[in-house]
This record gives C-alpha cells, structure tokens and sequence, in this order.
C-alpha cells in the first residue's frame, strides 16, 4: 500500500502522511532493509521535499507581498514629498506675489501712468504708439503696456489688468531661476537660491506694482542665466538668450545691453555666438522702435534714448540725482531679511560652491559690474538695481548652507520687516523721518524670529501675508487715489482740480474716466486741493478766499 501513501503525502502534505500512517497496520519487519523498507524511504524523502516546497514557495510569496508593501510605501512617500516640494512653494508665492493684488489702488505717479497707457492701449487697439491722456508718451518702451493692454483683452480690469502680469512674470522668472540652477548644481542649492531671491524685501515689493522694474529683470535675467553654461565651458544658444535679451530692451531701452557687458566678457572667445546674440536682440527690439518712428517721426528716439538714456544717465534733467553710495543702504535694505549673508559670503559652510567656480565669478561679475553701473549714473532710483538681485540670491545661496548661524542672523532681521511695515503708510505720506514706531506688534515680532529661526523663507511668506492683512488696507487709506475719487465721485461733474501733488494726480487722472478739468480751465462748483501733496479733499469754490 505504499504507493497509497505516497499519493496521500502528495495530496496532504507531511502531516496528512503521518495521519494517515497512524491508520494503517504495519508489521515488525514493515521499515526493515528490504525492498519494501526502501519504498518506505523513498516516500518519506519524498513527502518531506514536498512539505519543503511549499514552505518556499509560502515564503517567496511572503517576501514578495513584503517587497511589492515597502515599494508602495516608498512611492507614497515620494509622491507626498513631491507635494510638498510643489505645493509648500507654491503656497508661499501666492501669498508672497499674488494675494491681495487689487486692495491698494495705483501708487507714485509711475503706477497709473503705466496702467493708464497700457488701457489706453486696448482700448484704441493701436499697441505701437504708446499714449498718455491721449498724447504720445515715449519715456518707455511697450512691453509693460503690452503686457496690461493684453489683460484688458482678457477681460482683467484696473489693479489686476496691471499687477496680474507682473506677478505672473515674476513667479515664472523664479521657476525658470530654479530650474537653470538645478541644472548646474543641484536641486539643494537651486532652490535655496530661489527661496532667498522670492523672499528679498526687493522682489516681493516690485513684483506687486505695475512698474518696468520686474519685466526688465526678469527678462534679463533669464538672458543672462541662459548665458550661465558659458562660464563653464559650454555654448549657451544663441536664439534663447538673443530672444530674452530683446524683450528686455522692450522693457527698458538699451539697459540691458549695458549690463550684458559680463556675458560678452565671459563668451570673448565666441564672437560669432555674440554677434548672432546681438542680431536676434536687435531683430525682437527694433521692429517696434521703427514703426514707432515712422508713425511719429523724430519724437521717440528723442524722447526716448537721447532724454531718458543719456540724459537720465549723464545729467539732472529727470530730477532723480542721488550721491554715488546711494545704492549701498538700498543694496542693503533690498537684500533684507537676507542682508547678513552678504557678510558669510566669503566664508564656506558646508559643501558651498567655492570661489574658483568659473560660475560662481560670472554671477559676481554680474551684480558687481550691474551696481558699478547704476551707482555712476547721474539719476537713480531704487528699482534700478532690481536686475542684479538673482545675481545676488544665487551668489548666497550657492556659497552658504542653511546652517544655525545664518538662520540666526537672518531671524534677528525679521523683526526689522515688522517694524518697517507698521511704519510704511506714514513713511510713505509724509517721508521716513516722520513715521512712529509702532512697537505695539512686538507679537509679530517674535513670532517672524521664531518662525525664521528654523524656516526663514516660510517666515517671510507669513510676514507678507500679515502686512498684506494689516498694512495694506492703511496705505490705500492714506495714499489710494481710489479711495479719493470715490468719495468724490458722486459730485464729479461739479468738480474740478485746483491744486493737487503729481502723485495724487496721476492717481485721479486714471479712476476718474472722463478727467477732472482744471479749476483755471472749467471753474465749477466744488474744487479739489491738496495742500503741500497732502491727501486732497474738496470744498465749495465759495469758501475759498477771492
């Protein structure tokens, strides 16, 4: 009966086998050395190599199903730090560029000249002659107007129409920051570099107003990081960097041509790439200027490169002098809360990029010679110098880690934010020296250093969303040019404008669709004054003195 057995060990296994032994009769001689016995062993050597087979197999299906769990795991994980890269950035811009956008109406006398041009734009659907209350206005080139009569297209209205673009430009400049970065050095140094520039005072404030500043940076910038592989030894190509390059000469003239000065130097020895660069740039940025100059003659290379070139660089006329250091405090208080890295930058923490780095020296010679530039020049203002700032970031955040010590130094200056906030509506109105501080937010304070003690980008975002919240609401109520023509709205066709400061009316010309005339051209009833560039308000033209 022993092939019985065998086929019972088949079916149940070994312990199936013993089961079914204990059943059956077997004499003395049933295991002794005869054929029989040698049947026997067989099928217990047999029976035991079944047993041991399932047990494999069992074994290998565990180790797989562990195997095919830990892969899933690891795939989860990835996926959630994938969010987190994307979404965790991605919140920070919105509120760092985008969140409240449309609260504060057009600021300076710059904001709603700008805007208004670019209206003016879509509504005539002339997009070549750029005009101001009707008339040519050649102080700029098109692309910003462009870019806001393209969101009048689009149905955006006002603050949005003008503001919109420009933080939209800047979020896909500092992507395309990231990513030119990533590529050369990784993404750890890439997205600290980008972190450090969407969180500079600097950025963030010129990317919330319609001014030429941000195109132009972020247009050149993007030349000039496209141009980067140069410094290393490979050939950037030519189209790209031309195309980028001309767009930024749309922005604001033959600036960027000058402070591309780095690039040429670090790409001598390729003159034929050059030239072509120098073509395509001409090609995207000449178009324009000629037909700008058939349609009204001499008037834009006039007013345009003769005046607000060579004029604004070697004279007075615009009436923006300065001394030569006036860009070391802007430098400095452009840069904040990041401004202590600037004095680590000779030091190496960690696994920095060193000095003789061919890279490392082209983003120097890129924010050295970019403020050698603006400091000689004549006429200055604070947004010039917003094109060297990715120079900057990328130069901090390519020789410095995020070590204690940086994180500590850049804390202590969060509160510094804080404060400069509480006080920029008064400073704005009625210049620096006269605003209060306002150490009643010490709260904040400590919160931002705490909060920049372990994350100081995740710091920044929160102090932007606070200001945003708080501040915001006071500087349209005390500089909105909005809020004035609303309350004087309702008695517009019996007003006019008696005397008010440059910034208020640009401001009023822009909201007040047709414009408020002049009290010496129309006299009307009720007349709006604003003394020594004080906010206007109206009076009855009777209780004025005769």
């Amino acid at each position: 009966m022993w092939w019985r057995r065998g086929k019972a060990s088949q079916r149940l296994g070994l312990r199936g086998l013993m089961s079914f032994s204990r059943k059956m009769p077997c004499s003395s001689g049933c295991f002794s050395a005869s054929p029989h016995s040698e049947h026997s062993r067989s099928f217990i050597d047999s029976a035991l190599a079944g047993s041991q087979a399932q047990l494999d197999t069992s074994a290998r299906a565990g180790v797989a199903l562990s195997e095919r769990a830990a892969y899933a795991a690891v795939r989860i994980k990835r996926l959630l730090q994938r969010l987190v890269t994307v979404i965790g950035p991605g919140i920070a811009l919105y509120f760092l560029l985008f969140h409240g956008l449309a609260d504060v109406s057009f600021l300076s006398a710059d904001e709603p000249r700008y805007a208004a041009i670019g209206r003016e734009m879509a509504w005539s659907g002339d997009w070549v002659t750029p005009r101001l209350n009707g008339e040519p206005w050649f102080e700029k080139p098109p692309l910003l107007y462009w870019m806001t009569a393209a969101a009048w297209t689009l149905g955006l209205r006002d603050e949005w129409a003008a503001r919109l673009p420009v933080a939209l430009l800047s979020a896909v400049f500092l992507v395309f920051f990231y990513w030119r970065l990533r590529t050369q050095f990784g993404h750890g140094p890439a997205f600290q570099s980008a972190s450090i520039l969407a969180t500079t005072v600097g950025w963030v404030v010129y990317s919330n107003v319609a001014v030429t500043d941000i195109p132009l940076a972020a247009t050149f910038g993007a030349a000039m990081l496209w141009a980067m592989p140069v410094a290393a030894g490979t050939r950037p190509p030519p189209l790209g960097v031309g195309v980028l390059l001309g767009l930024a000469m749309l922005a604001k003239g033959l600036v960027p041509a000058v402070l591309a000065v780095p690039l040429v130097y670090f790409h001598r020895a390729q003159w034929r790439r050059l030239l072509a660069m120098g073509v395509i740039a001409a090609a995207v940025a000449l178009p324009w200027m000629v037909l700008a100059t058939v349609r009204n003659g001499a008037q834009p290379f006039e007013e345009l490169i003769l005046k607000h070139h060579f004029a604004r660089f070697f004279g007075g006329e615009i009436h923006h002098e300065r001394p030569v250091w006036f860009y070391v405090p802007v430098l400095l208080g452009g840069l904040l809360p990041w401004t202590p890295a600037l004095v680590m930058l000779r030091a190496r923490a960690g696994p920095a990029v060193a000095w003789s780095d061919e890279r490392l020296r082209y983003f120097a010679a890129w924010a050295v010679f970019g403020f050698v530039f603006f400091s000689v020049s004549a006429n200055k203002l604070p947004g010039y110098l917003l094109p060297i700032l990715p120079a900057v970031a990328a130069l901090i955040g390519l020789r410095l880690v995020w070590t204690r010590p940086l994180r500590m130094a850049v804390a202590a200056m969060l509160p510094l934010l804080v404060l400069g906030a509480a006080m920029l509506p008064e400073a704005l109105e009625d210049g620096l020296r006269s605003a209060p501080l306002r150490w009643g937010n010490f709260a904040w304070m400590a919160a931002a250093a705490a909060l920049g003690s372990f994350y100081p980008p995740a710091a920044v975002a929160g102090l932007a969303l606070w200001a945003k919240l708080t501040v915001y609401p006071l500087i349209d109520e005390h500089l909105g040019a909005r809020k004035v023509w609303e309350e004087i709205r309702p008695k517009a066709a019996a007003t006019c404008v008696e005397w008010v400061g440059r910034d208020w009316q640009y401001g009023l010309d822009y909201y007040a669709v047709p414009r408020l005339p002049s009290c010496d051209l129309e006299p009307r009833d009720w007349e709006l004054v604003g003394e020594g560039g004080a906010r206007p308000g109206v009076r009855k033209k009777s209780a004025l003195p005769q």
